[in-house]
């Protein structure tokens, strides 16, 4: 929010106020009459009369009478107020702005009373007060002037408060699990002996005697011994052991988390300026079918309204209000980083020699001896276990990657017969040093072949790390505005032309920044959610802080100078795929500062960095890929239509 149409200035309206109490009653006036640059004037008399009607019988101070008519030309203004007595018919007061008229007002009917009048209107340059009956007089008059000065910080509007301030999304989420344990057992041993031994033994003697008949008759008598014996063993010994055992242990555990996504917040209250932040809901487990930032985040739903108080300085004659709406949008295409490999690096030396014998005896003048180097043991070495040879750059001697040579002390004979002289890593963990020394014929030295070698090493394994691979994404903010200034008036708020802001609030979408998001994630070897939902909270939070850090950024760029045409982003996206000649032409309509900027260099290069290096005013390079994006459309592609051809540039849909 600003003071006025121009941020840099404060338009204030001050009343100025003609009275006539100082003048004595019965005295006359010029006519006409010019008094604070207000002119009071009547058609006929030939001066203008000083009277005193209120209160009845007069108190001393004077008043104007108003005539029949009374005509008072004013600078324009868009307020007077008028103090008017009347002691027969009501008085009337109508304002003209040139020739137009504004509105008209009358006092109340009440006599010997003063009546307030005010009329408002754009450009009320004279007023006309007509009493019918000539028995009325005006006490004072004020019309409001509106003077331009420097703006200080004290006149500004200030956002006392405003709501909402903050909006969170509390997802809570319960788990629960229970833990059963037992066991049983059981033992049992049983033995059984028996032991049965029977014996029997009898005899058995029967007798039978029967008597002859008698007279009496006859008898008989038998007789039975009989005797049985045995033995019987029975043993039985048994032993029992049942032990048994049952334990169960239950165990119950309940977790309740709230996890908390922050979806509003406001900034800045005290200022001038208000900035709401939103967010969009992250229900991972809400499904879509919209493109949004990532998996899982929601596009901003519902209507956002925002109530705001606001201070103003008592003197300032209203105030503009700017609304801009800021939008977040991420592309298809990022570009994913992975750490840097860091290895355990060390060095080790070694020490080469070898011999070739001079000429000597009686064939001393053609036998001197020549050796290979490689033929000494100590020309190949083995690093120790665990290392390699490191072979990336800067290591190692030009054209012997890994391995340096540290110091010569052959003697002359071997440095002048030397050929064929090279020192490699013939493996990952080793080192061949070869060549070929002579000694000098004719009884002369030898070749005495002696220098150090440096391997420079490191660990076969990379180092343990934290650091997680990143993905970096353009993200492109847009925004569109609306601007509005009023001034006060005792009524509704008069709307007014935005003075020196015709040009501030553009139609339409403008990339305002491009910042680049980098959001760490994690190894694809974790879980899926493991992944994701660190990413998703890590997204959010780049998202908030480039969207809340954008308006102070000094890459920031005004509204309606930049379209998507003339984005950072779709330059580089077409940037591939230009022709090869057209890549290489200088950039069109290049300045002298930039005559040797090509095309190539103008699509592939961010308009910041391009301004840094060239010099170019961004708006020249805005301008320069413009033309560069309809140089590239063909003739024969078809015509934008009517209403599109009417929208701000930079507004076009992109070519085909």
């Amino acid at each position: 929010m600003f003071p006025g149409p121009r941020s840099d200035e404060l338009e204030t309206r001050e009343p100025v106020v003609v009275s006539f109490a100082e003048d004595a009653p019965g005295g006359k006036l010029t006519n006409p009459l010019v008094r604070a640059g207000a002119r009071f004037e009547q058609s006929g008399p030939a001066d203008l009369r000083v009277v005193d009607l209120f209160p009845p019988g007069g108190d001393g101070s004077g008043e104007l009478d108003l005539g029949r008519q009374l005509v008072v030309s004013l600078p324009a203004t868009d307020r007077v107020e008028a103090v008017v007595c009347h002691a027969a018919e009501p008085v009337e007061m109508e304002g003209f702005a040139g020739t137009t008229p504004v509105g008209k007002r009358q006092s109340g009917p009440e006599q010997d009373q003063t009546h307030r009048l005010a009329l408002e209107g754009v450009g009320i340059d004279r007023v006309v007060f007509t009493a019918p009956q000539n028995e009325a007089s005006l006490l004072e008059i004020s019309f409001w002037v509106t003077s331009r000065r420097p703006a200080g910080l004290a006149d500004y509007p200030h956002i006392v408060d405003f709501e909402p301030k903050t909006r969170d999304l509390y997802q809570a989420a319960t788990e629960t699990g229970e833990i059963l344990t037992a066991s049983v057992s059981s033992v049992a041993t049983d033995k059984t002996l028996t032991h049965t031994e029977t014996s029997e033994t009898g005899l058995s003697l029967a007798a039978k005697y029967s008597s002859p008949e008698t007279p009496y008759g006859k008898a008989e008598v038998s007789g039975s011994w009989s005797h049985k014996w045995g033995q019987t063993d029975t043993d039985v010994w048994q032993v029992g052991a049942d032990a048994s055992r049952e334990r169960r242990e239950r165990q119950g555990a309940s977790t309740n988390i709230s996890q908390l996504y922050n979806l509003l917040t406001g900034y800045h209250v005290g200022t001038n300026r208000a900035t709401f932040l939103m967010l969009p809901r992250p229900h991972v487990l809400q499904p879509t079918d919209r493109r949004t930032f990532i998996q899982g985040l929601r596009t901003i739903e519902g209507v956002q309204e925002y109530f705001l108080v606001v201070t103003r300085p008592k003197t300032s004659a209203g105030m503009c209000i700017e609304a801009v709406l800021e939008t977040g949008h991420f592309p298809e295409q990022v570009t994913m980083t992975d750490p840097p490999v860091e290895y355990v690096e060390s060095s080790e030396d070694f020490l080469v020699r070898q011999y070739a014998k001079g000429g000597t005896g009686l064939g001393g003048a053609w036998n001197a001896e020549k050796k290979d180097i490689e033929a000494s043991p100590s020309a190949t070495y083995t690093i120790s276990q665990g290392y390699v040879v490191d072979k990336r750059p800067g290591k190692g001697d030009p054209g012997h990657p890994g391995v340096s040579e540290l110091t010569n002390q052959s003697n002359q004979q071997a440095d002048s017969s030397l050929r064929n002289y090279n020192y490699q890593a013939n493996s990952d963990t080793s080192v061949l040093v070869s060549g070929t020394i002579e000694g000098a014929n004719w009884w002369k030295d030898g070749a005495i072949f002696e220098r150090t070698y440096r391997v420079h090493t490191r660990s076969a394994q990379p180092k343990d790390t934290t650091d997680e691979p990143e993905v970096t994404s353009p993200f492109l903010i847009t925004a569109r505005g609306l601007c509005v200034c009023y001034r006060s008036t005792d009524g509704c708020p008069v709307v007014v032309p935005r003075g020196g802001r015709p040009e501030g609030m553009p139609p339409g979408d403008w990339v305002v920044d491009e910042p680049q998001v980098v959001v760490a994630t994690r190894s694809p070897r974790r879980g899926l959610d493991e992944v994701r939902l660190p990413a998703m909270k890590e997204a959010l939070r780049q998202v908030q802080q480039a969207l809340a850090r954008s308006s102070r950024m000094p890459g920031r760029r005004p509204l309606g100078e930049v379209g998507y045409l003339e984005s950072d982003y779709f330059a580089s996206r077409i940037a591939p795929h230009i022709p090869k000649d057209l890549a290489a032409a200088a950039a069109p309509g290049a300045p002298h500062a930039g005559a040797h900027l090509s095309v190539e260099d103008l699509l592939r290069g961010t308009l910041q960095d391009l301004q840094h290096r060239t010099g170019v005013p961004r708006e020249d390079l805005v301008r320069m890929r413009r033309e560069t994006v309809e140089r590239l459309i063909p003739e024969d592609a078809d015509q934008p239509a009517e209403d599109e051809r009417q929208q701000p540039r930079g507004k076009r849909n992109p070519p085909k």
